[in-house]
């Protein structure tokens, strides 16, 4: 049986850290070197999203959100919107990941009945194609039309837009947060020795391999894999954003959750 050699076993994630931080504990369980490596900084840009809120949910079906990130920003929105004609709670909530839901059940907000969408009616997916495919069968003997809210940052792809586009919806997208690069981010990769690459996000992945890349630390390839690095993905969005630039992506998550990520960068681990 092939051992992984010890460079192997340092995992560079990048996503910002959190406390207690489950992908932290989940890596150092199996004995890997785990570092969490902030990419991104979000703005938030509330007052479209306010207004929205403040309208309330009598003119959209239902509403989408499709990351962690947009559920903070209508929390922080609902906040702002103290004079709503109409409540939200009985329009029915698609998520792409459980993550961005939790943000939703788990805020303090003082009145989440009737600023927040349906709790009790909603819908998860593990990413944006899986929420289309999961909205087209609930869709199954309804008349495929109604108007769609999607709350989403400015990097996010139009996969859930063009998707109900396509089964003649109406929509409407509220762009809540904007995403830049961290001002440390440069730095922190001159530091990078071996090991696994970890993305977590379109968005995030591409400033990364362009600060590598330009120092010719790694470039697309289609063959064997880098001595020096492997990279991994949260899931298919992310892997397909890879791919489709000539990356090879090593090991993907069977769950977007930390011991799902561990599992797969553990089974390709054996062959480095």
């Amino acid at each position: 049986m092939t051992t992984t050699s010890p460079t192997s076993r340092k995992v560079y994630l990048f996503r910002k850290p959190s406390i207690p931080d489950a992908y932290l504990d989940a890596f150092r369980s199996a004995f890997f070197d785990p570092e969490c490596i902030s990419v991104l900084q979000e703005i938030y840009e509330l007052e479209e999203l306010a207004t929205v809120v403040n309208q309330g949910g009598q003119s959209y079906d239902a509403v989408v959100i499709s990351s962690k990130r947009g559920a903070e920003g209508w929390v922080r929105a609902a906040e702002q919107a103290r004079q709503m004609k109409t409540s939200w709670s009985t329009t029915p909530l698609y998520a792409v990941g459980k993550s961005t839901f939790d943000v939703l059940t788990s805020t303090s907000y003082s009145d989440p009945a009737s600023a927040l969408p349906s709790l009790s009616e909603y819908r998860i997916a593990k990413s944006g194609s899986a929420l289309v495919d999961l909205i087209r069968r609930d869709d199954t003997g309804r008349p495929p039309t109604g108007h769609w809210l999607i709350v989403r940052g400015d990097k996010s792809n139009e996969e859930v837009a063009n998707g109900l586009r396509g089964m003649g919806k109406r929509v409407t997208e509220v762009i809540v947060y904007r995403t830049l690069e961290d001002p440390d981010l440069r730095s922190s990769l001159h530091a990078l020795h071996s090991g696994w690459l970890v993305f977590f996000a379109p968005s995030s992945a591409e400033m990364v391999l362009a600060h590598l890349s330009q120092r010719q630390e790694l470039s697309p390839r289609a063959g064997a894999a880098s001595s020096r690095y492997r990279i991994a993905a949260i899931g298919q969005t992310t892997r397909k954003f890879l791919e489709d630039r000539g990356y090879r992506v090593d090991a993907v998550a069977d769950e977007p959750t930390a011991y799902g990520l561990l599992h797969s960068v553990k089974d390709a681990s054996t062959s480095w």
